[in-house]
C-alpha cells in the first residue's frame, strides 16, 4: 500500500526550495539521484556552474510547469532525505531552521497536511483518508506521545483527543457503530471489540464515586492502582530467566506494562531534573 503524499502546490514547491542549501546534505550528487529517480531530470540545468539551490529551483519550477505528481513525489522524498540526516533535529549542525520548517509546515496546511518537527507528514482530517490508512496515521501520533511531543495527544481535524479517535477507529474496523455513546461508552465498546477485559459496571460506578472530584488528582489516583497492577502482573510466581515479566505474559503486554512504569517513575521523580 502506497504511503499518501500532499500534492505540489507553488506554495509547497517554493517552501521545498529552502530544504537545499549551500552547506548542509543534500549534495550535488543527491540531487542528481534524486531528480533522476522522480523523473525529473529534464528539469535540472546540472551542476556544472550552477550552485544547488538554482538546481533546486529550475526543477521545482520544470514540475509544476510540466509534471506536479512527480513533483510531489520529489518533495516528499528530499523530505525523508533531509530528515535522516538530522534536518530536523534542533541540535543538528544539518538542521534547516526554524524559519524554514515554519513556512514549509504552514504550507503543507494549506493543503490538509500537518508535517511534524521530526519531519513526519500526517494527513490533518482523519476522515479523509482510507479506513485502511488510518491505522498507520494514528500509529505515528502514538510514535510522537512516545517522543514526548504532547501536541500529539490532539488528532488534528478530528476534535477528539488520540485515545477516543483511536477508539472509533476500532469500532470501525470491528463493523461496530458508536453513533450516540459518549467517550466511556466509546471506550468501553472498543475494548469490548477487541476482546479486551473490560471493569465491572460495579468496579466502575465505585471509582467514579471514589475517585477525586479535580480530574488531576484523580488521573493521579488511576496511576497509583495501574501501578498496583503492574505489580501483581510482575510478583506472578514464575518470573526470572533474564525476564521481567512471567513467561504467560505477552510480549505485547510485557511491553505496554514497562512503558506504563516509566510514566508513573516520572511522575514520582517530578521535576528532579
Amino acid at each position: 500500500m502506497s504511503r499518501r503524499i500532499p500534492k505540489l502546490t507553488p506554495r509547497v514547491a517554493y517552501a521545498a526550495i529552502p530544504l537545499v542549501d549551500q552547506f548542509r546534505p543534500p549534495s550535488h550528487d543527491d540531487l542528481t539521484r534524486l531528480f533522476r529517480s522522480t523523473e525529473l531530470s529534464q528539469g535540472d540545468p546540472g551542476q556544472d556552474g550552477v550552485g544547488k539551490v538554482k538546481r533546486m529551483r529550475a526543477v521545482v519550477e520544470y514540475a509544476l510547469a510540466t509534471d506536479r505528481t512527480k513533483g510531489a513525489r520529489m518533495v516528499d522524498q528530499l523530505i525523508q532525505r533531509v530528515r535522516a540526516v538530522g534536518g530536523f533535529r534542533e541540535n543538528s549542525e544539518n538542521y534547516i531552521g526554524q524559519g524554514v520548517y515554519i513556512e514549509l509546515r504552514d504550507a503543507f496546511r494549506d493543503g490538509s497536511f500537518d508535517l511534524t518537527p521530526e519531519g513526519e507528514l500526517i494527513p490533518r482530517l482523519l476522515d479523509s483518508v482510507p479506513a485502511a490508512e488510518q491505522d498507520e496515521v494514528l500509529r505515528v501520533y502514538i510514535k510522537r506521545i512516545r517522543q514526548g511531543a504532547s501536541d500529539a495527544a490532539l488528532v488534528t481535524g478530528t476534535g477528539k483527543d488520540l485515545l477516543e479517535a483511536t477508539a472509533r477507529r476500532t469500532l470501525d474496523r470491528h463493523r461496530r457503530e458508536y453513533a450516540g455513546h459518549d467517550f466511556p461508552g466509546t471506550l468501553f465498546h472498543a475494548f469490548d471489540a477487541t476482546g479486551l477485559p473490560t471493569p465491572s459496571g460495579k468496579l466502575l460506578d465505585t471509582a467514579n464515586k471514589e475517585f477525586s472530584a479535580d480530574p488531576r488528582d484523580g488521573f493521579k489516583e488511576a496511576l497509583y492502582l495501574l501501578g498496583l497492577q503492574i505489580n501483581r502482573l510482575r510478583n506472578k510466581e514464575g518470573t526470572g530467566h533474564g525476564r521481567a515479566f512471567p513467561s504467560e505474559v505477552s510480549d505485547k503486554e510485557a511491553k505496554l506494562a514497562a512503558e506504563a512504569m516509566g510514566l508513573i517513575s516520572e511522575l514520582l521523580l517530578g521535576d528532579s531534573e
